[in-house]
């Protein structure tokens, strides 16, 4: 265990407390779980107030012992006792500060296409179709596929890697939970029914468990299978949320680092963002509200610049903003990111195209990619940067770890 002294208080005569308190680590990667231990002495303390440095805290009338998980950067937490006596504060020195790296790269992100019940995946990452021994085709079907199907991806098992699924549109979901590319029933696959019809389907690691499950939403009402048991268990199991507008787009990202999936939703350029993932709107300071865009924007999620949390973005006919500092405003081409990178028509697509931690801005149309793979916001050449054809007229965009 670290532990750290009274760095200062406020006394007065009496039985002063001394705050002090120590933490199991206080270095690592995103998202860090800390858990601090209260070592204060003196009697009659009635309050503990902890601050754990990026804006949060915990203020308690007994001894706790606090778990925080953070995000990545450099954090200084404190806790302050008090009794009838007056109060003390013990901080943690500057040698001794908490430092959390950003999380280590997964590895790189890969382009695929879904066609009518058919994944087709670059799975070596070469950016070229090398045919299906070497590449991937999954025909995951398990009745007739019809037009209103959606493909859905999720690492739905834990393993690291997305799987993939289907949603109906009707509230129906069929997974392939072991990955295998095939259906093998709903004992060894996933089949059932969540949300009503008309809903559009939403995908998270919502409790931090590594395992990606499933959520619906439509016009700002949400529907989260918390528990990852495939099965709505009601609001306190689960998670029932009013969030957002009538013609809202939702969006799903890791706000804070924290490792859990939250929601959002955006519309013409303005987003509203749960930040604390508590499913409810507490207003702009605890949770967000930006003004980033405009009329008929694309939103867009990435972690820009790798520090292990999910900032906003937009992109229209190839023009592109994103948030790169993640402060939910727009500060210009210096501070933030612009890009003239795609066409008109284009569909945007986001990954990690390198494998070095950073989301990168990449257009899909018709089959034809083009890929901003060194992460410089410019088109610099097939060569520096990837071009290519993988897929067809009518094709959806697929992005993912795919091995």
């Amino acid at each position: 265990m670290l532990g750290f002294a009274l760095n200062s208080s406020t006394r007065v005569v009496g039985n002063i407390p001394v705050a002090s308190f120590t933490v199991n680590t206080n270095a690592g990667t995103a998202p860090l779980a800390v858990t601090f231990t209260d070592t204060s002495s003196g009697i009659g303390i009635t309050a503990w107030n902890w601050s754990f440095g990026e804006g949060t805290w915990e203020n308690k009338t007994t001894r706790t012992s606090p778990v925080h998980t953070y995000a990545a950067g450099i954090w200084h937490p404190t806790l302050t006792i008090m009794n009838a006596s007056g109060s003390s504060t013990s901080s943690i020195s500057p040698a001794k500060k908490i430092t959390v790296s950003p999380p280590t790269p997964l590895g790189s992100i890969k382009i695929g296409v879904y066609r009518i019940g058919v994944w087709i995946i670059n799975n070596n990452d070469n950016f070229a179709w090398d045919g299906a021994v070497i590449d991937k085709v999954i025909s995951f079907q398990n009745r007739p596929i019809t037009q209103g199907d959606m493909a859905v991806t999720g690492d739905w098992n834990g393993d690291g890697k997305p799987e993939v699924g289907i949603y109906d549109g009707s509230g129906n979901w069929y997974l392939d939970y072991n990955g295998n590319g095939v259906y093998d029933g709903s004992v060894i696959d996933r089949t059932t029914s969540f949300g009503p019809a008309g809903y559009k389907p939403v995908v998270g690691d919502w409790d931090g468990t590594g395992k990606d499950k499933m959520g619906v939403e439509k016009d700002g009402i949400w529907a989260i299978d918390y528990n990852g048991n495939y099965q709505w268990n009601g609001a306190v199991t689960d998670r029932f949320a009013a969030f957002g507008q009538t013609g809202d787009v939702p969006v799903i990202g890791d706000w804070d680092g924290s490792g859990k999936d939250k929601i959002g939703s955006h519309k013409d350029g303005f987003w509203a963002i749960d930040f604390n993932g508590n499913y409810l709107w507490d207003g702009a300071v605890t949770d967000r509200f930006a003004g980033f865009g405009q009329i008929a924007d694309k939103p867009v999620i990435g972690d820009w610049n790798g520090d292990g949390t999910d900032k906003i973005g937009m992109e229209i006919n190839g023009f592109w903003a994103t948030d790169y500092n993640g402060n939910y405003m727009c500060e210009g081409a210096v501070t933030d990111s612009f890009a003239g990178f795609g066409s008109t028509g284009d569909s945007p697509v986001v990954g990690d195209w390198d494998g070095k931690g950073k989301t990168k801005i990449g257009s899909f149309k018709d089959g034809f990619w083009a890929i901003d793979f060194n992460g410089n916001y410019v088109w610099n050449g097939a060569v520096t940067d990837r071009f290519t054809g993988f897929g067809q007229i009518g094709d959806t965009p697929v992005v993912g770890k795919w091995s």
